[in-house]
């Protein structure tokens, strides 16, 4: 699937990516890093400690699925940014130079996009240097850090770097929505913090898609389970649970056409850190992990470059068995 952004005033954006942007446009807000670094030209200047979550303004949406992820509210003045996904201390993925794109050149605000991994996007890079022979596409997973690196110019003319970052939620949608009644709709997964307990169930939302068909439940092309209710309810398990992350969304009440539409539908189950940041784990999706189609290659590299596949760790493999 292909969506539209402009770069520069020409290039692609996801759809899930614009609602995403909507949000920090209409914050009208361009805030950034309080722990930034200012140095006067030619100075030696320290990595910047990273905002996690991301400052006010900004926001970083991650979709290990699919090796994705999205960051905007960057400033116009952003000369240059680095991506990087990082494992407990080890880089597995990287695209620099980058540099922040408008969507929409109409209106007054800039919206500040950086785009990996997506058809008209940046494809991953290398994970050192600039050669884009070595370039890598992580293959990103629970517990992993997206980190933004950004270097601007502040509104007194000072060059400052800062970043951003968000650790990926360690989540699984291990059951596709399943029709279990003429009027039900089910899924299943866990949801986990990096010592293994249940994350709060407030930030979690499960998601049901069919964008060729909307539902009629709410004529949108998607239906939400969360805690309170949405379209759905989703709850913690209370039996065969031992470790408190298996949770069930259950949608009751749908039309025998909205059961249809949902059964066996792409699905997701993500954590939402506010308007700073997003994660989602999805299943049944078109685009597939590993380098997207249509992303363009940085230079030097392979039109689609490997996919690096580590095994999983003790905690990611935790809870991946439904009980």
């Amino acid at each position: 699937m292909t969506h539209t952004i402009r770069s520069s005033r020409t290039n692609r954006h996801g759809a899930l990516g614009r609602r995403v942007a909507a949000l920090v446009v209409a914050m009208g807000m361009l805030v950034p890093s309080l722990l930034a670094t200012a140095a006067p030209a030619g100075a030696q200047v320290a990595a910047p400690t990273p905002s996690e979550p991301p400052v006010a303004g900004h926001n970083i949406s991650v979709f290990p699925s699919r090796d994705y992820m999205i960051a905007t509210g960057y400033p116009e003045s952003t000369t240059s940014a680095t991506v990087e996904v990082f494992r407990g201390a080890v880089l597995t993925g990287r695209v620099p130079n980058v540099v922040p794109v408008d969507l929409n050149p109409n209106d007054t605000v800039f919206d500040g996009v950086i785009e990996v991994n997506h058809p008209g996007a940046h494809c991953w890079g290398p994970l050192v240097g600039a050669d884009g022979a070595t370039a890598v596409t992580p293959d990103i997973r629970g517990g992993d850090v997206v980190r933004v690196t950004y270097t601007f110019v502040d509104a007194v003319g000072n060059t400052v770097t800062a970043a951003d970052q968000l650790t990926v939620s360690r989540l699984r949608d291990l059951q596709a929505p399943t029709a279990i009644g003429p009027d039900t709709i089910e899924m299943r997964g866990t949801a986990q913090d990096a010592a293994g307990r249940p994350l709060a169930i407030g930030g979690l939302v499960a998601q049901v898609f069919n964008k060729a068909n909307p539902f009629e439940v709410n004529g949108r092309p998607r239906i939400q389970a969360a805690a309170p209710a949405v379209e759905g309810v989703l709850v913690y398990d209370t039996v065969n649970n031992p470790t408190g992350t298996n949770w069930t969304a259950t949608f009751t009440g749908l039309s025998a056409a909205d059961v249809a539409r949902a059964d066996g539908a792409e699905s997701a189950i993500a954590e939402n850190f506010g308007l700073t940041g997003f994660s989602s784990t999805e299943l049944g999706q078109a685009d597939p992990p590993g380098p997207a189609g249509g992303c363009t290659p940085f230079p030097g590299s392979p039109a689609l470059p490997p996919l690096d596949a580590p095994v999983a760790t003790a905690v990611e493999a935790a809870g991946t068995a439904l009980v």
